[in-house]
């Protein structure tokens, strides 16, 4: 009941109204010009001229409202669609520190961690250390190929480190594991264990490389990861050789 009470209240489109304003100019003036005759008055061609040039102002007002009318709806129904349908966000912007490809961290959310942990280790003098994995000898793959080498290792290295440890992807072929609470020898027993199950994974397709740093007192991160990067490449020479 209500409803059709809120319907029959409703204005009427704007094409009806002018219809409805229309149709009343010309019934007046049809009226005016029939009293007249009936009167016993004749009607002249000036007059006749007279009412036309009003039922054309008439319409010409009322084509001019309902095409406002009508440009004003639109522009309503745009601005309600373009409310109802926001942009669809990136993938970048809503996990900024998830690597696309792997679902681990990327190189922004393990530099975020690494500064978080490195200040925790400097103020209550706790353990920290890194270790760098470079997955190399993946150029004669295809790119798929490579692309699932890499998927691996990240699942691999997810599924072996220790709970508080942090796994991402720092580069293109380099991982990176940030594990607390734990000093070179420590950090170097988990890495020899993550090198021999990566082998046996992925071995056939790529060859795998460590390096190992432990955080010092007054560390920064460049200089962190600069001892990290020097026993990796330590490690590439020897696989070279």
């Amino acid at each position: 009941m209500d409803q059709k009470q809120s319907q029959n209240n409703e204005a009427p489109p704007p094409w009806q109204r002018f219809k409805l304003l229309l149709g009343i100019v010309v019934s007046a003036e049809l009226i005016v010009i029939l009293v007249t005759l009936l009167a016993g008055n004749t009607v002249s061609g000036t007059e006749l001229a007279a009412s036309v040039v009003r039922i054309l102002l008439v319409a010409l007002s009322g084509w001019f409202l309902l095409v406002r009318d009508t440009a004003e709806a639109v522009s309503q129904v745009k601005s309600v669609s373009s409310i109802d349908s926001p942009q669809v966000a990136s993938e970048e912007e809503v996990w900024p520190n998830i690597d696309k490809l792997t679902h681990t961290s990327n190189q922004r959310g393990l530099t975020i961690h690494m500064l978080e942990m490195m200040a925790l280790a400097e103020r209550y003098h706790h353990k920290l250390s890194v270790c760098m994995i470079k997955v190399s000898g993946l150029i004669a793959l295809s790119d798929e190929e490579r692309e699932e080498v890499l998927i691996s290792a990240s699942v691999l290295l997810s599924e072996m480190v220790r709970i508080p440890d942090k796994v991402g992807r720092y580069d293109e072929t380099l991982f990176m594991v940030i594990m607390p609470e734990a000093d070179y020898s420590g950090a170097s027993l988990v890495a020899g264990r993550l090198h021999t199950s990566l082998n046996n994974d992925i071995g056939e397709k790529a060859t795998i490389s460590m390096g190992v740093a432990e955080f010092e007192p007054g560390d920064d991160l460049q200089r962190l990861l600069a001892r990290a990067q020097e026993s990796l490449d330590n490690e590439l020479k020897g696989d070279k050789e």
